[in-house]
């Protein structure tokens, strides 16, 4: 099959990689500058020139990579539109999706500027959620243009915790993870202070729901037909136990779910079907969702037409048909099939959090990373690119050799890559993981969280207590144990399921 892959970040090369290895025709454009996008949004911060070096050289010798207008130039000749495949990583990238449309692309996951402002414009996406969604509440928030009406603001409201919000994305989401109310309060108004200017192009403070157990239904149609439903779970602190500070999704499992189980319900009403028979090719549809102490599910985001990252590994791993991964979960697709073999997907992510002193604020780069056969089909290296070196033999001839290192580009906070796993048991899926992980992957500055906390019931936001709270309270069907011994946890799904109205 024939792919047309587009990027800013790089995000998805490591599956532009894969659909090579697999024996498809893969042709990747990479966005050259932000401003290229025609958009704002966080990634139209200043880009340094050492950024945008690094940003570029993902995959170089690798993948072969070619500017935008280059790849649409040769689309438009392309004869057999319809045997092709067009991807696109991030909607930020709606206006290349549109041009494909435009000439007669059929297959794809084609964003839209609609996608992008759905998950840009929060403020209209919870009056798209009030209007359509009897079954979810929408947290209180409040706007703001001018940094010290909001400071007075949390001051008049110490008793309360709220999380700090850009309206546009063009500065970082702050959510206090302390339950010290004047602790979070400075924590807020410190980002406030430093990034003045950024926060005053629009910002909301959201009332924070305080120790929620989050989660994100996602539907999946081909045509405007639904092929699958999944609930999408992951951990976002780069400490084992939620302690450290957020990088995105660090942990992630994703389980496949009943289009008739409760959780889809309430996520995906009449209006979202009606949305995707307007769509062509693969339309993708979330809603994430807080359940508070007392079990109400409330609001917090739309991520339109795009996959959750890296929960997309996690759907690819459960497609897998022997050696072949990506290519199964497409061409099932293509026939407008529900893709999955197994019941869930697990992927863990890989760091390096060792600073460059040379550079600030981004991580050290050439470092070598390798992996053996054991791992290939399981692990999708990010910011890597190989490097030739080149030594003179002691007989004066040359000698080369190749090695694969990190980049350091710091698009997706100092992610390497994702190594994933597959079983129809999420601690199946998570032997399969580490099984193809530990002693199969090696750089000298990577960082992950271990097997046990994958698996632990040991602090209320785990994915384990999290796929328990949710049967307990029929969300989704299945059955999940959770360890007798912590009883705390026990006490709080108990309560959770006495209360729980919805």
């Amino acid at each position: 099959m024939k792919y047309y892959i587009f990027t800013y970040d790089g995000c998805i090369l490591p599956i532009a990689k894969q659909l090579q290895d697999e024996d498809n025709l893969v042709y990747v454009a990479q966005v050259q500058d932000s401003s290229d996008l025609g958009v704002e949004s966080g990634i139209n911060a200043e880009e340094t020139k050492e950024k945008r070096k690094r940003r570029l050289s993902l995959y170089d010798g690798i993948l072969h990579k070619m500017k935008p207008e280059e790849l649409l130039a040769m689309m438009r000749k392309e004869p057999k539109k319809e045997e092709c495949f067009v991807l696109f990583d991030f909607n930020n990238l709606w206006k290349y999706a549109q041009k494909a449309l435009d000439m007669g692309f059929v297959n794809g996951n084609f964003c839209l500027e609609e996608d992008f402002e759905r998950e840009k414009d929060r403020n209209a996406s919870k009056k798209f959620v009030k209007k359509y969604y009897p079954g979810i509440k929408v947290a209180e928030t409040y706007k703001f243009n001018n940094v010290d009406e909001a400071i007075q603001f949390l001051n008049d409201n110490g008793d309360r915790q709220f999380a700090l919000k850009s309206d546009g994305n063009f500065v970082d989401t702050v959510v206090p993870l302390t339950d010290n109310n004047e602790f979070a309060k400075s924590e807020i108004v410190f980002q406030l202070r430093k990034y003045k200017s950024d926060y005053e192009k629009g910002f909301t403070l959201e009332e924070k729901i305080q120790n929620p157990i989050e989660v994100a239904p996602q539907i999946a149609f081909w045509n405007g037909e639904p092929i699958y439903t999944t609930i999408d779970i992951e951990t976002r602190m780069i400490g084992s136990g939620d302690v450290g500070y957020q990088t995105g999704g660090n942990e992630n499992i994703v389980m496949a779910t009943d289009f008739k189980d409760k959780i889809n319900k309430i996520a995906f009403p009449p209006i979202i079907y009606e949305m995707a028979k307007k769509r062509k090719g693969l339309f993708l549809f979330d809603c994430g969702i807080l359940f508070d102490k007392k079990g109400v599910p409330y609001f917090t985001e739309f991520a339109g037409n795009r996959w959750g990252w890296g929960g997309v590994f996690s759907e690819l791993s459960m497609s897998r048909k022997g050696d072949r991964v990506s290519s199964s979960y497409f061409e099932s697709l293509m026939k407008g099939k529900n893709p999955f073999q197994y019941k869930f997907g697990t992927t863990l992510s890989i760091y390096n959090i060792n600073p460059d002193s040379k550079n600030p604020g981004l991580y050290s780069c050439e470092d070598p990373i390798q992996w053996d056969n054991h791992a290939k089909k399981w692990f999708f290296p990010y910011e890597i690119r190989k490097e030739v070196i080149e030594s003179e033999k002691s007989d004066g001839t040359k000698d080369k050799s190749q090695m694969n290192i990190t980049v350091g580009a710091s698009c997706m906070k100092a992610l390497i890559g994702y190594t994933t796993g597959c079983g129809n048991t999420f601690e199946q899926a998570t032997d399969v993981l580490y099984d193809h992980f530990i002693g199969h992957v090696y750089t000298g500055s990577m960082y992950f969280r271990p097997k046990d906390d994958m698996l632990s019931t040991g602090y209320g936001t785990s994915i384990k207590n999290r796929l328990n709270f949710l049967s307990r309270n029929g969300y989704i069907s299945g059955k999940f144990q959770i360890q007798e011994d912590c009883n705390h946890i026990n006490i709080y799904a108990n309560y959770i399921s006495k209360t729980n109205k919805y």
